[in-house]
């Protein structure tokens, strides 16, 4: 009945309040560092599930193009033919071709869409961004072009056509297309035109591109199967259908390996966030020790003093995660509207319930659990310890890290002075060394990810040792490698054959590759390549064998449809992780070039070559590309440089390197504010300190000194935990990341330890300025008066 008047419970809440308003310095830092973590990961519920919706949207209302055939000189009747079909909902003619172009001061590739009524397209829709459609000799251009090339409404595009004249197109408008990817990412500049305009490219009146929108998605495959069996009763030339995987879009890879990175660091955050909260707590503690013992005194029980220090933890949730929600949704917005423009996804931001929850749930769930231990530790402190003065008392070299620093001698005193002083508060300054550890091997784990994807990039692209691929839409003979390599520059010119197939439930890229090609260089991790006398001999990549549980020696089924199977016997496994030349999955076979022509239906015949060339500069490249394009316009070729897809994937590595870095500022401005608020603490409880070293002589710039010197140290020492920590956190985000994308070889740079070393002390000295600066601006008299 004692302790219920003492301390009534309405009073518990006032007191809390104005401890944390005495101290607000402190307070307002911890609050930040609250913020900072639920705002990680709101953005990151918030992105996601914003990102996702876009997605759905753009499928359903952008009408996305389910089924896509490159076909030749299609008569404009075949739509009304095909939408009969009751399985069909709409089908649209397109005319495509690839240029070179001048656009502004490059010379870029170019791909030219043509329309035969821009304004009215229901398949893979347009939307008019500015200015308006196109009409003769005019182009719309898609608006993420311009990342490639500055170019305004009413620019000029040039290019050549295909007897070699030069033709002048006028930017009319810009648009946004949700079925193209960003040109930031694939390198490849697009422009919507007339139709004749194309029509007069490619040298026919047809169309030469079909899709189709199907009613059921799921039925896309066997819907393809029947409408390319009307093709050949029509007689229409045309290639395998690319089928559209709404779970399976252009980017979903990378982008769910960047939401993984995303998720990991912004958990890795609110860690931060619950040690700041658990530091300050015990440092209040610390603090109140003396208040402590006197309500313990006057009948105050453990439950008491354990409600008000969760009290006070609570406190810092609730003022916290508001606020964090909130700038984790503005962060949200703009990492969306990023990631839009890259994917081409447009729709408006809303802020999703489930990321208000996680949220709240982690806002003040990390906050109350961070507060347990040093509530706990309130509590039971006897009320005999509490009561015991703390400030200049002679209870040093007590402990054997004490008795070490005490023989320091050679050091100037004030820097013997700081370096004794970190273990004097050996739990608040283990903690603050844990964040700056923490926010260290977060930055190692960031380098050392994103050095171990570029370095996955160039090891996959070595594989191929071909500078530059030409496609033929007309097929040509095998023998045409002689004619190429009598080009000068050409040093080797090989035929090979590609085609989507399936082994099993899988998906796969069936890659027909002489036996002694010269221009692939498999990375085999079991068995071998095939031999030239082994027609059914296979080479699978490591991924479908996981997947599969296929294993050297076995024998695979590999199916194209159409009744077109065949029996391959394996003898290798390679890595191989690209996913380009036309592809949308990532695992492969390969298998002599002649029996995959023969499965294919094109014995005899070949579409694409892989050019060595003997000079890899982009100029000399673009230059030989364009004189095969010239010499054999009657085979309507396309080249393509390797160089292009190198780029491709590194744009969308420095994507992922900007979310790392992004993650890594959260994450040290979480410990710089840790450390910042150690720091003011001491420089409080040091007061009476201070005035004694003012009174002996000591300068305003030596009383920094101690402080920088103290903030340092307990930079060195998270430095070198965190090198520890960040050695085996990035072995972790490499694996997570090789678990989405594909294998990953872990590598450390030598010099991201520099660069580490250089990051923890910027925020060690950073976060010592401001309490050095209070600490020097104390006069004498108010100081001896503490206490």
């Amino acid at each position: 009945m004692k302790t219920m008047t003492l301390f009534p419970k309405p009073l518990l809440l006032q007191r809390v309040l104005r401890s944390l308003l005495v101290r607000r310095v402190r307070s307002l830092l911890t609050l930040a560092g609250i913020i900072v973590g639920v705002a990680g990961v709101t953005a990151v519920v918030f992105t996601a599930r914003n990102l996702a919706d876009a997605q759905a949207d753009v499928y359903d209302s952008a009408s996305q193009a389910d089924i896509t055939f490159w076909v030749w000189d299609a008569s404009p009747s075949l739509p009304r033919t095909l939408t009969n079909r009751p399985d069909v909902t709409a089908v649209e003619l397109r005319w495509t071709d690839y240029v070179k172009a001048n656009l502004g001061e490059s010379r870029q590739t170019l791909h030219l869409i043509g329309l035969s009524n821009p304004a009215e397209t229901t398949v893979n829709r347009l939307d008019l961004l500015a200015g308006r459609y196109p009409g003769p000799d005019q182009a719309l251009l898609e608006i993420s072009s311009r990342d490639l090339a500055p170019l305004e409404i009413g620019d000029s595009i040039t290019y050549l056509d295909s007897a070699g004249r030069q033709r002048r197109l006028t930017i009319s408008g810009l648009a946004r297309s949700p079925a193209l990817l960003s040109a930031q990412l694939t390198g490849l500049a697009t422009a919507f035109v007339p139709a004749r305009t194309v029509r007069d490219l490619l040298g026919v009146s047809g169309a030469n591109q079909l899709l189709i929108r199907v009613a059921d998605p799921r039925h896309s495959g066997e819907a393809a199967r029947d409408i390319a069996r009307s093709l050949d009763n029509q007689h229409l030339q045309h290639d395998e259908p690319q089928i559209r995987d709404p779970n399976n879009f252009p980017g979903k890879r990378e982008l769910d390996a960047l939401f993984r990175l995303l998720a990991l660091f912004a958990a890795l955050g609110l860690l931060l966030c619950g040690v700041l909260v658990g530091n300050t707590l015990s440092m209040l503690v610390a603090e109140e020790q003396n208040e402590i013992g006197t309500l313990k005194a006057l009948g105050a029980d453990r439950t008491y003093i354990l409600q008000s220090y969760l009290l006070a933890a609570l406190v810092y949730g609730f003022l916290g995660t508001p606020v964090g929600i909130a700038l984790g949704a503005l962060l949200g917005w703009r990492i969306m509207s990023f990631l839009g423009g890259l994917t081409s996804l447009s729709a408006p931001f809303a802020l999703a319930p489930e990321g208000i929850a996680v949220g709240v749930a982690v806002g003040l769930g990390v906050t109350f659990s961070a507060g347990l231990v040093p509530a706990y530790h309130a509590a039971m402190l006897p009320v005999s310890e509490a009561l015991q003065p703390h400030g200049l008392v002679s209870r040093y070299a007590r402990t054997r890290l004490e008795r070490v620093l005490q023989h320091m001698r050679r050091l100037p005193p004030l820097t013997a002075m700081s370096l004794r002083n970190l273990s004097r508060r050996r739990t608040r300054n283990g903690l603050t060394v844990l964040v700056i550890a923490l926010a260290v091997a977060t930055l190692l784990a960031a380098q050392t990810t994103e050095a171990s994807v570029n370095g996955a990039i160039d090891e996959v692209f070595r594989t191929y040792r071909a500078q530059a691929w030409v496609f033929f839409r007309r097929p040509v003979s095998p023998d045409l490698k002689q004619s190429l390599q009598a080009i000068p520059g050409v040093g080797q010119a090989e035929p090979w054959t590609l085609t989507d197939a399936w082994v099993g439930h899988a998906p796969v890229r069936l890659w027909g590759l002489p036996a002694d090609t010269t221009l692939y260089r498999p990375n085999l991790i079991a068995g071998r390549w095939y031999r030239p006398d082994e027609p059914r001999g296979a080479v699978v990549s490591a991924d479908l064998a996981k997947r599969q549980g296929i294993n050297r020696g076995q024998s695979i089924q590999v199916d194209l449809g159409e009744g077109r199977q065949t029996s391959l016997h394996v003898v290798g496994i390679a890595i191989d992780n690209t996913i380009f030349l036309g592809s949308q999955v990532q695992s492969k076979v390969f298998a002599p070039r002649r029996t995959v022509a023969r499965l294919h239906g094109l014995q005899g015949q070949a579409s694409l070559f892989a050019l060595g060339l003997r000079e890899g500069s982009p100029a000399a490249v673009q230059s030989i590309l364009a004189q095969i394009e010239q010499r054999y316009a009657a085979w309507l070729p396309a080249g393509e440089s390797a160089q292009a897809e190198v780029d491709a994937a590194r744009k969308q590595s420095q994507t992922l390197g900007l979310a790392l870095r992004s993650m890594v500022a959260l994450v040290a401005i979480i410990g710089a504010i840790g450390l910042t608020n150690t720091l003011t603490i001491g420089v409080l409880e040091r007061r009476r300190e201070i005035g004694v070293l003012r009174a002996l002589g000591a300068t305003d710039r030596q009383i920094a000194q101690t402080f920088i010197v103290e903030g340092v140290a307990l930079g060195l020492m998270g430095w070198v935990l965190g090198a520890v920590i960040g050695y085996g956190l990035g072995q972790g985000l490499v694996y997570t990341l090789g678990s989405v994308l594909f294998r990953i070889r872990y590598l450390f740079p030598p010099g991201v330890l520099l660069l580490s070393l250089a990051f923890a002390l910027v925020i060690a000295v950073a976060a010592s300025l401001g309490p050095a600066w209070a600490a020097a601006r104390l006069p004498t008299i108010e100081t001896l008066r503490y206490e």
